[in-house]
């Protein structure tokens, strides 16, 4: 199994943001399984000017509530990441590379603990925001996604960061579009 090179760029972004924020580096508990219920409402993107089409997902409840551990009021952000898809309400795969011949990639969310506020995900690149997509977060455990297409000229490093309603960055998480790998021929 070989795994992925990060490249310098990549490897210099995480190491300031653990510079910044040391709380980056802290280990999460990972959430509970928990089965899904249907669909309950859906979110519509903000107007950011940008060319390429930005959808929400639909909000995505369990059925159960999230287990309460002495912390009941504490919000958090169980899970974040990047996938090329998203199946049973569930991320398919965690990326932190994207070949820029991939036009499409999801971010997934799940917010613990933040019922009736307002989340939003802002799509960064080259510093320059790319779109912006808001969730009504309707539940104490509520996952979500965006989505973003990418035009294959995109090359670098892209951030999602997570915001609260008073736009306060809760999360940031980066991949990289890259030059896709050379067709391996027998």
């Amino acid at each position: 199994m070989t795994m992925p090179v990060i490249s310098h760029k990549l490897a210099a972004f995480f190491l300031l943001l653990l510079l910044i924020n040391p709380a980056f580096a802290e280990e999460k508990p990972a959430a509970a399984e928990e089965p899904a219920a249907a669909d309950a409402g859906g979110a519509a993107p903000a107007d950011t000017g940008s060319a390429a089409e930005t959808t929400p997902a639909e909000p995505e409840q369990a059925q159960q509530e999230a287990p309460k551990t002495g912390g009941e009021d504490k919000r958090q952000i169980a899970r974040a990441q990047f996938t090329t898809g998203i199946a049973d309400r569930e991320p398919t795969d965690d990326i932190v590379m994207l070949p820029s011949n991939n036009d499409k990639i999801f971010f997934f969310t799940e917010l613990v603990n933040f019922n009736g506020q307002t989340i939003k995900h802002r799509w960064e690149y080259e510093g320059k925001v790319m779109a912006e997509v808001e969730f009504k977060v309707e539940s104490s455990r509520w996952r979500v996604h965006s989505s973003k297409n990418i035009q294959p000229e995109w090359k670098g490093i892209w951030n999602v960061i997570v915001l609260d309603e008073n736009n306060n960055p809760l999360k940031v998480t980066s991949f990289e579009v890259v030059e896709p790998s050379p067709a391996v021929t027998p």
